[in-house]
């Protein structure tokens, strides 16, 4: 899904964008060298546990994101993407922590609320960006947080050193950081998503018996306003974030 919601389809049509799909969870991890040519690793959600350490493949992956962060002298600055189990792994893997959450699973649409003076310092140049004249990345410049589609349990408890966190929401206090470097972004959310298919992932977990009647309710309930107006994902405002943080 990540591919989809980021790729630009013309450029990828005509060979000048590339992407490599690893199937981490099978064994399959990029070699240090694999990534000399990439200009970003991006790690996926899971539902697997970041913190489970103890999962060779895991233990693999933040291993990779560490050697990747800490190099010294690489041949190239290759940037660091995560969203949900992925920002939770790069956060282990560069000196943070995230585990359990005790507040149980956030699920739903949920409002994500952005710490002004953060965004400003890590994106100084959202208001001087070529793209600044499309409608959306306007409200993005104006705009005190995003509609966020959500689908966890565990969660980010501390940013690693060099990091700032850029957003919080009422039950998780890091839905994102980044690194002051600006070779890391992680976002707990999911915004390559769809509502529809975070609403049928809710269904699942109910029938599954991983959630209860209750938590579905609640989660399900997210998507709708006071007035019973249905929210939308603000998911394209987030592509236009991760974009421009990838193209700086």
């Amino acid at each position: 899904m990540i591919r989809e919601y980021l790729m630009d389809k013309d450029k990828y049509a005509r060979g000048e964008e590339q992407w490599r799909k690893y199937l981490c969870y099978k064994g399959e991890i990029p070699s240090r060298k694999d990534l000399d040519s990439c200009d970003a690793l991006i790690i996926s959600g899971s539902r697997f546990d970041a913190h489970d350490v103890g999962t060779g493949w895991i233990k693999s992956l933040q291993t990779l994101v560490a050697d990747l962060y800490f190099e010294k002298t690489p041949k190239k600055q290759t940037k660091i993407l995560g969203l949900c189990f992925g920002a939770q792994l790069i956060a282990n893997a560069i000196g943070g922590e995230s585990n359990r959450s005790n507040v149980g699973w956030e699920l739903g649409l949920k409002w994500v609320q952005f710490f002004p003076d953060t965004i400003n310092r890590l994106f100084p140049l959202l208001n001087n960006s070529p793209s600044s004249s499309s409608s959306s990345f306007s409200a993005l410049n104006t705009t005190t947080g995003l509609n966020t589609l959500e689908s966890h349990r565990d969660q980010i408890l501390q940013v690693p050193p060099n990091a700032l966190p850029l957003a919080c929401s009422t039950r998780c206090p890091v839905e994102a950081f980044a690194t002051v470097d600006g070779r890391v972004l992680a976002i707990q959310g999911h915004p390559e998503f769809s509502k529809e298919f975070v609403q049928a992932l809710i269904e699942y977990r109910f029938r599954s018996g991983v959630i209860d009647a209750q938590v579905r309710d609640q989660a399900l309930e997210s998507f709708r306003a006071n007035n019973g107006a249905t929210l939308a994902p603000d998911n394209h405002l987030w592509k236009e974030l991760i974009l421009h943080w990838l193209q700086h």
